[in-house]
């Protein structure tokens, strides 16, 4: 199954991260091709925008008040990171060791969860930091599902949606599906799609934005619930949990009884009764 994945833009080490009409010195000269003394950089974040939804993609960059070289860089930087308040991990922008650097002028990402952040695109020098700057973004939980839009569905999607996330390795993938008029949206962990270990993963994410399930495996009319609630029941999926929204009924799947090929484990959502 193809996915459409964002990319991170890499750039080349002797790129310069802003214009220069003129034509470049060489590394460590100025214009005259004298020696310059060091001259810092101070580092600047760029955001795409300010406001998006869960699953939207992010753009985010770095600059500087004047044109700058990697050697510039490297000379006032160790390492310069990306962190965003409230999400753990960090997005290393800039590593420059003895035997290596590599540096990301720009870069993507996808926020999973509603809330305001604080994003920093902090500097390093000898294991302190001496540089920082912050850009607040507001990310909003206003369609109907994830990113989607229940009108917005309407043929089965072709390939499946990978989404970035700089900050840790969780792969959400998701695929749109229209079947008898009624879209739905599925939800599930691409490198873990057949591992059991997805599901405490996606059950935690669903109760962050959905709080606690209206029904859960303890709960004896879950399947019950399963079967009134969805237009669609496969005869081997066996719901775990059921959270119902203003906009859309979400459980969480075991496909398959794991005898003839390993089980599947995701999130399916369906309009509520009410839609359209």
């Amino acid at each position: 199954m193809s996915k459409r994945i964002y990319f991170i833009l890499f750039m080349s080490l002797g790129l310069s991260c802003a214009k220069n009409d003129g034509p470049s010195p060489q590394p460590g000269e100025g214009p005259s091709g004298m020696q310059s003394a060091k001259e810092s950089v101070e580092i600047k974040l760029r955001a795409g925008g300010n406001e998006e939804n869960i699953f939207g993609l992010m753009q985010f960059g770095i600059y500087a008040d004047r044109s700058f070289s990697l050697l510039d860089l490297t000379q006032t930087y160790d390492s310069i990171v990306w962190t965003a308040s409230g999400v753990k991990g960090r997005f290393r922008v800039l590593e420059h060791g003895d035997s290596r650097t590599r540096f990301t002028c720009e870069w993507s990402h996808h926020f999973f969860l509603p809330g305001e952040y604080e994003t920093v695109l902090t500097g390093y020098k000898d294991h302190k930091a001496v540089s920082s700057d912050t850009v607040t973004i507001r990310i909003s939980d206003s369609r109907d599902f994830l990113g989607y839009d229940w009108a917005e569905i309407t043929a089965s999607g072709k390939s499946s949606t990978g989404y970035v996330d700089v900050l840790s390795d969780r792969g959400f993938t998701t695929h749109a599906s229209l079947r008898d008029n009624v879209p739905s949206v599925t939800l599930f962990l691409w490198d873990q799609w057949f591992s059991e270990e997805s599901v405490p993963i996606l059950y935690d994410y669903m109760c962050s934005l959905y709080s606690t399930p209206a029904y859960d495996s303890d709960d004896a009319s879950l399947a019950q619930q399963y079967a009134t609630l969805f237009t669609h029941n496969e005869a081997d999926a066996y719901p775990l949990s059921i959270w119902i929204t203003p906009a859309a009924n979400v459980v969480l799947l075991k496909l398959g009884d794991g005898r003839l090929e390993p089980c599947r484990y995701e999130i399916r959502a369906e309009p509520c009764a009410a839609w359209p």
